[in-house]
Parts: C-alpha cells; sequence; structure tokens
C-alpha cells in the first residue's frame, strides 16, 4: 500500500486534539523534568540570592540584574540539549516499525500528523518557561527587581528553545536511526566552522601568506557562534546588558524555518525507513558527497597538521596534499556507502560521483599551489587603508608613509616567495640582496644542510591592513633569516625591524587597552633574569608604584625610542644592550566580561632606557647587568650566537 498518496475520506485537520492530549498523556513526564529543571536552576538560584541579601544596598538590584542575564545566556545555550531530547522523546514513533505504522495509519494529514506533534512539544516548554518566569517573579516581587529582567529572562530562554527546537525537527526528518539522530544534530550544528577549519588548514599549506584564523562562516555553526556572541556586559555600577539577543533572535527565525522545511520532508519520507541511516532516498547522493568532500578535507588537515606541515612545503606539499585528499575522499565515500547500505559489502562502489569528488580535489589543489586568485599577490588600495596592524604585539600603524613602508614590506615579501616558502629540494633562507640555498631541514632537528642550527632564526609576521570601510585583509609569513640579517637595512629583516621601532610602532606599543590606572592593576612586577630564562630576584610593584614607573619613566624613555624595541634576533651586539631586568605588567577590569577586559605586556630594559634604570635604582633593590655579560658569566651558558 502507499501510505504516503493515499488520503481518507473522513474529515482531516490542521491541528488534531485526541493526538495532542494523547501526546501530552505520553510525555507528561518530560514536562515535568524540564519544569522541575527551570525550578532548580533559576528560581531556587534567584531566591536565593534574594534571601541572603540586604535589598537596601546599591548593589542588589546590579547583582540581581546580572544573576538573572547569567541564567538567561545558560538557558538559551541549554536549549542545546533540551531541543534534541524533547524530539527523541516526540518523534520517537518515526524510529520504531510498529509506532511509525499506527501514526500513518490514523485518519490525519501527514501535515496535521507533525503539526500536532511539533506543538505537542513546543507549548508545554515555552509554558513551562512562562510559568518559572511568573513564579519567580512574583515571590521576589518585594525586593524591588526590575519585571523587565524576567522578561527578557524569558525573551532569551525562548527564543533559544525556537532555534534549537526547530533545528532538532529538521535534523529528526533526515534519518530512520534514532541512535544516529543525535549525531547528525551535533554535526550539522558544527559542520561549518569544523569544514572552513581544515579547509582553510588544507590551503594554508599550499597557498603564501593565508592564515587560518579568520572564519568566514562561523555564523553557520549556531552552537559555536551564539556561545561567542550571547553574552553580558557590565559597567559596575552603571548597567548590566545582556548582548546578543538579535543574534539569538535570528537563529530562532531560522529554527521557524528548519520547522517548515521539515513539514516538507516529513510529506514525503516513507514509512520504510525506519533504522536506515539516510531516510530521504533522494538525499542519498547528497550524502554521499558530504562524505566525501567533508572526509578529504577533515582527513587531510588532520594528517597535515600532525605529520608533514613542518618538514614539507611548496610542489612537494602540493603533491602530498593531493595525495591526502585522495585517500580522505575514498574513505568518506567508502563510509557513507556503507552507512546507506547498511553493510559492509558495498564493493563495487558507485565510482562516478567518487570521481567527481576526486578530480574537485585535485582542481583545488592545482588552483591553490598556482595561485589561480591572485589571493598570493593580492595588496589593497592603501589610500583605502585607515591603519595597518603588524606583528601580535599591539603594533599598528595609521599614518601614509608607515603604512606605505608596510606595504612596500609586503610586495617584497612576495616577490620572494620561493626565497621564503620553499620548493620540493630547497629550504632557502633570504640574506639581505643575496640568497643562499641549503638542503631542506632535518626533521631530526640535527642539520639544516651543514649550517649550524643556532645560525638560522624564523620570524612570525602577521600583517593585517583595516580598510575605511571596515573590512581587512590578513596575510601570515614565516621568515627564515640568519642573525646578522637584522643589523642590514637593505635586508627584509632590517626592514621589518626598522618599522616596528618607528616613533609610531613604540607608541602604539605603550597604549595599553584599558587605563594605566591603580583600580586596573591587576599586578605589575621588575624581574631579574638569569642566562637560563629563569628570574634571580624579582621586586613587586604597588599599583601607585606601577602608575608611578609608567608615568615618569617608562613613557619618556618610549618617547625618546629607548623602551618597547624589537631586537628580532639575540646577536651578541644585541645583548650588549639589553639589561637583565624585565617589566611584567598586567591589567585587569573584573566588572568588564567582555572585550577589552585584559591586557598583558612585558618590557626588556635597555642599557640606554635612563629613566627606567634610575628609577628602580631608587625605588628597588635590584642590580642590573647587561645579557651578554649574564651568559658570558655562566661557564654551563654560551651566548645564543658565537
Amino acid at each position: 500500500m502507499n501510505w504516503e498518496g493515499q488520503n481518507m475520506n473522513s474529515r482531516t485537520l490542521s491541528f488534531n486534539r485526541p493526538v495532542f492530549r494523547n501526546a501530552i498523556r505520553r510525555c507528561w513526564p518530560l514536562w515535568a523534568v524540564y519544569l522541575g529543571y527551570l525550578i532548580v536552576t533559576f528560581t531556587v538560584n534567584v531566591l536565593s540570592f534574594v534571601q541572603r541579601s540586604r535589598w537596601d544596598t546599591e548593589s542588589f538590584l546590579y547583582n540581581a540584574k546580572e544573576l538573572i542575564y547569567n541564567n538567561a545566556v545558560f538557558q538559551a545555550r541549554a536549549s542545546v540539549v533540551v531541543g534534541i531530547l524533547a524530539v527523541m522523546v516526540l518523534f520517537g514513533y518515526m524510529y520504531n516499525s510498529r509506532g511509525n505504522t499506527l501514526m500513518n495509519s490514523l485518519p490525519v494529514k501527514r501535515e496535521s500528523l507533525f503539526l500536532t506533534v511539533y506543538l505537542t512539544g513546543l507549548i508545554p516548554m515555552l509554558a513551562c518557561q512562562v510559568l518559572v518566569a511568573g513564579i519567580t517573579l512574583l515571590l521576589s516581587l518585594k525586593s524591588g527587581i526590575s519585571p523587565a529582567c524576567f522578561l527578557e529572562w524569558l525573551a532569551c530562554a525562548a527564543l533559544g528553545l525556537l532555534a534549537f527546537y526547530g533545528f532538532a525537527v529538521f535534523c529528526a526528518q533526515l534519518t530512520g536511526n534514532i541512535i544516529i539522530l543525535p549525531l547528525v544534530y551535533a554535526v550539522l550544528n558544527l559542520t561549518a566552522i569544523v569544514f572552513e577549519t581544515c579547509v582553510r588548514n588544507c590551503l594554508a599549506t599550499l597557498i603564501y601568506g593565508m592564515t587560518t584564523e579568520k572564519m568566514q562562516f562561523y555564523f553557520l555553526s549556531p552552537i559555536a557562534n551564539i556561545a561567542d556572541k550571547l553574552n553580558v556586559t557590565r559597567n559596575y555600577p552603571v548597567e548590566v546588558r545582556l548582548e546578543g539577543m538579535g543574534v539569538l533572535a535570528a537563529y530562532a527565525a531560522a529554527g521557524l524555518v528548519f520547522s517548515v522545511l521539515a513539514v516538507l520532508l516529513y510529506r514525503k519520507r516513507r514509512m520504510e525507513a525506519v533504522s536506515d541511516f539516510v531516510a530521504i532516498p533522494i538525499l542519498k547522493p547528497v550524502f554521499r558527497y558530504c562524505m566525501g568532500f567533508g572526509a578529504a578535507f577533515v582527513f587531510a588537515a588532520v594528517m597535515n597538521s600532525n605529520f608533514f606541515r613542518i618538514t614539507v612545503s611548496g610542489a612537494k606539499a602540493a603533491w602530498m596534499m593531493a595525495a591526502l585528499l585522495q585517500i580522505g575522499a575514498f574513505l568518506g565515500w567508502l563510509i557513507a556507502e556503507m552507512m546507506i547500505r547498511r553493510s559492509v559489502r558495498v564493493l563495487p562502489l558507485p565510482w562516478k560521483g567518487l570521481v567527481i569528488v576526486c578530480a574537485v580535489c585535485i582542481l583545488t589543489v592545482v588552483a591553490a599551489e598556482s595561485d589561480l586568485t591572485g589571493f598570493e599577490r593580492r595588496i589593497p588600495d592603501l589610500d583605502k587603508v585607515e591603519k595597518v596592524e603588524l606583528s601580535n604585539d599591539n603594533t599598528v600603524f595609521s599614518d601614509p608613509a608607515n603604512i606605505h613602508a608596510a606595504a612596500e614590506l609586503h610586495r617584497r615579501i612576495i616577490e620572494n616567495k620561493a626565497l621564503y616558502d620553499g620548493n620540493s629540494d630547497y629550504m632557502i633562507l633570504y640574506s639581505g640582496e643575496t640568497a643562499f640555498a641549503t638542503t631542506e631541514y632535518d626533521a631530526t632537528g640535527d642539520a639544516w644542510g651543514g649550517l649550524d642550527p643556532q645560525q638560522v632564526f624564523s620570524y612570525w609576521l602577521p600583517i593585517r591592513y583595516v580598510m575605511k570601510d571596515g573590512r581587512s585583509l590578513t596575510r601570515m609569513y614565516t621568515l627564515h633569516f640568519r642573525a646578522e640579517d637584522v643589523d642590514r637595512p637593505e635586508s627584509v629583516m632590517g626592514q621589518v625591524r626598522a618599522l616596528l621601532n618607528t616613533a609610531e610602532g613604540i607608541q602604539s606599543r605603550m597604549k595599553p587597552d584599558l587605563p594605566m590606572e591603580e583600580q586596573f592593576i591587576n599586578y605589575a612586577v621588575i624581574e631579574k633574569e638569569t642566562a637560563d630564562g629563569g628570574v634571580e630576584h624579582s621586586y613587586r610593584l604597588t599599583p601607585e608604584e606601577t602608575v608611578e614607573l609608567w608615568n615618569t619613566a617608562m613613557l619618556p624613555d618610549a618617547a625618546d625610542g629607548n623602551l618597547s624595541l624589537f631586537t628580532i634576533a639575540d646577536t651578541e651586539e644585541n645583548l650588549k644592550t639589553q639589561t637583565n631586568l624585565r617589566i611584567d605588567i598586567n591589567l585587569f577590569d573584573q566588572l568588564r566580561l567582555h572585550d577589552p577586559h585584559y591586557w598583558y605586556h612585558s618590557y626588556r630594559v635597555f642599557t640606554f632606557s635612563e629613566r627606567c634604570l634610575e628609577w628602580i635604582e631608587e625605588h628597588c633593590d635590584l642590580e642590573w647587568e647587561n645579557m651578554a655579560d649574564v651568559y658570558e658569566a655562566r661557564t654551563d651558558a654560551a651566548l645564543p650566537l658565537a
């Protein structure tokens, strides 16, 4: 009998009350547990705080509001689990032959049956949220807590439920196996962020300068994005805000859209699909392709990150990546076929689709290695650039001259890709206007083709252009060099150090994210280092001393170009200019939970940092030496470079 196409002659409704009442009687323990969960995690929590607090204090309403908002964020995130559990209970009949046959034999349209079961899950959970919010409000009304706080809590919890319940219902239509359902739900929630991370990892090996940090499709992973965007920020004692409600509302709207899509899939879902990994026949080819591409890049990224990335580059990396992608695609395609057929006997495989996946992977490698899109050569129009961020040490340039210098440095690095990126036969090191080649780096660390490994350095240089319209362009480069290159103005590393140590570069590193005020100083210390990097003596600064040192010594020395300098490499000459004193400052705003609330910086004191040395001599019992003498004084510690 064709169950999908047959219509009963009896009356049909868009919402079936008998089915609704039956589902309520069957699932009431679930709602009772959910109600108890809300009472324990919210009502008891709020009332306990109200009872142990003094209502007449200035901080009471502030802290109460913060408590309610934090719980609202928790409830929205907990909906990730609540949604899938509710769907597994309510739509569990779809994964049981007897229950599926019984439900679909009722004189009710499939759309009506779906809507009834869907609302049976949604309405009681929303009712529990309303009931708990109302009870908690009434019991705490005398304390003076604003009813608006409870309304925001309710809105946050309800939106989170709509988002993840709707998506879970959609996922339930894709599979006929209730054990696989949670896995499908979790995978689809995280597919975008995992897949993009793996793709970027693979492409970064092939595309010179590509970074793996910036995610374009992060918003397609609701769990990760809500965890990042939905938060409580506070500015004591002025206000507490619940941020990210717009993002949550967008996901709730998406949840409703997925609910509509679930109806369409439910109409075409075969009753015989019970226990099938893929319940919708038309989606089986899609599942194969998703598994093929997904497994290809995940396998390649995992193998690349753990075994090959350090020792392989250039054309050899392209061949390696192509091979890894082929292996991953085959494994993914094979596993998908096993899941679809529910058997390990799947040979021969449907090879045409597998060939397409493998061909696309190879074309991707070719396009990346040949820079078909011009990604590697792209430098933005400098007239549209607002600022350039160089290195990860708070160095920012907004002066047009420095922006042009950064772009020129970037252009020179691009032109010398072969010298820095390596190829199948050599690891090339660039030194000023000449290049010298060594055999590929020995993975054991014993040799760099005859060069003493201590004579070869690597410097990680991120470059980020921030445009006037808010867009950005980011590149990452690893520059190989010898120590003497840093002292040569014509070398790339000489240009790097000169640009980082310009007046604007130094001043940008002297601008903490938080005010240098006593209330924000978490700790500050002056340490006297040993040759092996340990601490021989230290002096803990009070907040008052930190502010004084910063304003009277550190800022003036930096203005003269005598502090916050980049040395790049510790040559003997550089070590003679560095003392064994280091100033560490940590700022922390405990009243702000979000960007920025924490700042840390470490400053090396130089032999020509006169004001800092005078202040330390006057206030601290710390005698300094230059680092070259510190190394020389130890019989078992040679200079880093001969």
